[in-house]
């Protein structure tokens, strides 16, 4: 994780709290419920609309709010990669590698031969104007 000290503005505060607040307001007290069947949750509305008002008022006042949520989330992202990429690494490579060494394929011309006096590739001269336009 990024040892990164970051000071938010007030801005980012009030961002914050209208992300977080409507989030828990509308959407986790009405909208779910109402899919759900279900009436709304005063709880999440209340507290959604309390972190809504507090960003409006006094943005500070959601510093260590801010801080708690960055810490989850930076936290998460962490995990959240190593699975990711072990779920690569175990379900993509690992079956390529294995099948691409049953089939005794050598992408990367790896296989020693003994009587070969170099490894070299010869490759084909270009012309000067090549490095003129390389894309």
């Amino acid at each position: 994780m990024k040892n990164e000290k970051h000071n938010p503005s007030s801005q980012d505060l009030k961002k914050f709290s209208y992300i977080v607040g409507g989030v828990l307001s509308v959407v986790f007290g009405g909208f779910i419920p109402y899919l759900n069947r279900g009436s709304w949750n005063p709880i999440l509305v209340s507290i959604g609309l309390g972190i809504l008002l507090i960003g409006l008022v006094f943005p500070k006042g959601l510093f260590y709010p801010y801080k708690l949520w960055m810490l989850i989330g930076e936290t998460l992202g962490w995990i959240n990669t190593r699975i990711i990429l072990s779920f690569i690494f175990f379900f993509l490579f690992t079956p390529i590698g294995i099948i691409k060494k049953i089939f005794g394929t050598d992408s990367m011309k790896r296989k020693l031969e003994p009587k070969a006096d170099t490894y070299r590739i010869v490759c084909s001269e270009r012309p000067a104007e090549h490095m003129e336009r390389p894309f």
